[in-house]
């Protein structure tokens, strides 16, 4: 069985911040997608750090079947990145910078990422392996998973708002108790 997802409906909805660089300016495109999708892919994860740490795992499954190194994921792209996925959730708005939210690149830094080549993808859908799968059918977001100069990585999710930040390393990886930040909402599940 599989149903037919509309932005209307359930709002399976994506969009990147193609191009990555160290421009305080982020071009930002916009692109809705509908699309077939089983209903068992629809269900909703167990918990936040089981959802972040699929789509580590198909990401990194997808960059090693093009011969890309894993990513790693960096707690200060993970915590812009929850804290962005936050901000969408509260909105309800799917978009790179919320009203009175800092742009991308100043959201890295101020979590004491240097300015270094980034970008980064949003969607809206309920589970990992369907954002994987609307950033994989997308050339932008494709792009930004698979760029060769991106090794660091932090994923956030707020309800059914993602957010994925991809970055050149910069400098050894900081550790933290925790690489995954804790959700501050919790996602519940009801179409």
């Amino acid at each position: 069985m599989t149903r037919r997802l509309t932005f209307a409906s359930i709002s399976c909805a994506l969009l990147a911040a193609c191009g990555g660089g160290k421009s305080s300016k982020t071009s930002e495109s916009s692109t809705l997608y509908t699309i077939r999708v089983p209903a068992s892919q629809m269900t909703a994860p167990k918990s936040q750090q089981e959802a972040l740490a699929a789509l580590l795992r198909l990401t990194n499954a997808s960059r090693r079947e093009k011969g890309r190194p894993e990513l790693v994921i960096d707690p200060r792209l993970a915590r812009a990145a929850q804290k962005h996925a936050e901000a969408m959730n509260r909105a309800q708005q799917l978009t790179h910078q919320t009203q009175g939210e800092a742009g991308f690149q100043q959201r890295l830094m101020n979590e004491g990422y240097p300015q270094v080549w980034c970008a980064e993808n949003i969607a809206q859908a309920p589970n990992a392996p369907l954002v994987h799968r609307l950033w994989m059918e997308s050339p932008g977001h494709r792009k930004n998973m698979m760029g060769k100069k991106y090794t660091r990585v932090g994923f956030g999710r707020s309800g059914q708002f993602w957010a994925g930040n991809y970055a050149q390393a910069a400098g050894p990886v900081a550790t933290e108790s925790s690489p995954l930040p804790p959700p501050a909402t919790s996602y519940t599940a009801g179409f």
